[in-house]
């Protein structure tokens, strides 16, 4: 399972350069927090962020690994990947240390990584704040259940009791209120077990409940202080103007269906797998013990609960995604009943057929869903990408012309990945000046202009052709497209 997990998540992970707006933009407030030396607050541009209020414990992490390894993608990526990889071990260490499930372990770890909408950006292959989340939210869900059905009802329950209160927390620093949003289902599940009496009755689930909101609101409260204002911006940007689509610096212009993303996950995310879930969901219920029923009827009542939270006011293609590590428990099990037992009929050599028929279908399944993500998550990741291609262009001069140190790029305005590639080869070394001349670079001011020993960089023809009739001399000494790069003897008269 590690190796598997390994390949899927870390295999290539700083291959492709920063992708635009949200690990971009992380990627930038963890070289400024490093600079300032302010923990407290993420910064943009060097003032307090105003559209990124969530906690930074994403971003502290991202610092640690910049300390260690240098600023770059594998540093901003490693958080993400390694809460996945944990998440994954995590899962198959589960089945097969409390339910004595090591096969269903092992499928369920290879649905998580096998399914498109996880192994890949902006979740578990990228530097955002959705594979941690999804480790905490998880966490704290499984947490829960060995607190609820502990037999131990001291230390043993009690340990349990406060992981699930560090999950609850940490899932609340990573990203904010989405920390909370496992919280109706775990409730919810609480009662389809009938233990809704246990944390009641129980001091110390309010003595931890407590220290979490305590640990939780003392955040909100000190950026308050520091930045007056700031709860105004959480109240706008992530709670309930937010979640009804009324927010005025977030909203969508058109939502989808209610059912958007039971459909992404069919037709898009689990699109191999979805085949075998109700076969496994019916062998599951069928089969498996008591407390193995009871243990997934509380996993999918999560994640049926939370598919009803975020499926208003939401859109974007990667919040569905806890669900997929929800599912894949049940599922797992499911396969690994099928698998072992068959449908247990009569006649054994009518069984045996349906088990052959079962291994064949689980492994074409499985194999064509691996294939398929590692094709265009992996494998695709350690090619050429035009999703930045600056960021491409100065790793190819790096390679290729380390001599040229002296370099100015024009870029498109506000371009969140040339920022921190810009930043990050200043701290090799590099004299790089630049200018993002959206209305076409005689905007630039006079100090924005390059200096004839810079070498100029332009990926965008509308500014190459606008160059070489601004400049004079001007020769093309690399050519990498979309990218360029020139000298000049200076500005035409």
């Amino acid at each position: 399972m590690l190796v598997v997990a390994s390949l899927f998540l870390l295999l290539h992970l700083d291959s492709h350069t920063l992708y635009t707006w949200d690990e971009a933009t992380n990627a930038l407030q963890v070289l400024e927090m490093e600079e300032n030396g302010n923990y407290l607050r993420r910064h943009f541009l060097g003032r307090p962020d105003t559209w990124e209020t969530k906690p930074p414990l994403l971003t502290w992490l991202q610092v640690g690994f910049t300390k260690l390894l240098g600023a770059g993608e594998l540093a901003i990526r490693l958080p993400s990947a390694l809460a996945a990889l944990l998440t994954v071990l995590g899962i198959w260490w589960f089945l097969t240390r409390y339910f004595r499930l090591p096969l269903a372990g092992l499928l369920a770890g290879l649905a998580t990584v096998g399914a498109s909408g996880y192994a890949t950006t902006h979740v578990a292959r990228s530097g955002d704040h959705d594979a941690l989340l999804i480790f905490w939210l998880l966490g704290g869900a499984l947490a829960f259940y060995r607190y609820l059905t502990h037999l131990d009802r001291g230390k043993g329950a009690a340990r349990w009791l406060l992981l699930f209160g560090i999950c609850f927390t940490a899932g609340i620093y990573t990203k904010s209120i989405a920390g909370l949003f496992f919280a109706p289902g775990i409730l919810l599940g609480t009662l389809v077990l009938g233990k809704i009496l246990v944390p009641l009755r129980d001091w110390r689930f309010y003595a931890i409940a407590l220290g979490s909101v305590g640990l939780v609101a003392l955040y909100y409260v000190l950026n308050e202080r520091a930045t007056p204002g700031y709860w105004q911006l959480v109240w706008e940007n992530e709670l309930f103007p937010r979640f009804n689509n009324t927010a005025t610096t977030y909203n969508y212009n058109e939502l989808p269906h209610r059912g958007h993303y039971l459909e992404l996950l069919f037709t898009k995310d689990w699109l191999w797998f979805s085949w075998l879930l109700p076969v496994a969901l019916i062998v599951l219920f069928w089969q498996a013990e008591r407390a193995t029923q009871r243990f997934a009827g509380y996993l999918l009542v999560i994640a049926a609960t939370f598919l009803l939270v975020i499926s208003n006011g939401t859109y974007n293609s990667w919040y569905h995604a806890p669900v997929l590590r929800l599912l894949s428990i049940p599922f797992g099990i499911g396969l690994a009943l099928l698998l072992e037992r068959g449908f247990r009929l009569a006649d054994p050599e009518r069984n045996g057929l349906v088990r052959g028929a079962s291994w064949a279908a689980v492994v074409l399944i499985f194999g064509a869903s691996l294939y398929r993500t590692f094709d265009q998550n992996v494998y695709f990741a350690a090619l050429p990408g035009d999703h930045n291609p600056h960021g491409e262009y100065l790793r190819h001069l790096a390679a290729t012309q380390a001599e040229r140190t002296r370099l100015f790029a024009y870029y498109p305005s506000l371009n969140r990945p040339w920022m921190f590639y810009e930043k990050m080869y200043q701290r090799r070394g590099y004299q790089i000046r630049s200018c993002g001349p959206g209305a076409g670079i005689d905007s630039c001011r006079p100090t924005e202009r390059p200096d004839a020993g810079e070498a100029v960089i332009i990926c965008d023809e509308r500014f190459r052709r606008e160059f070489t009739e601004r400049y004079e001399g001007v020769e093309t000494v690399d050519v990498r497209p979309p990218c360029s790069l020139h000298t000049f003897r200076g500005l035409r008269e």
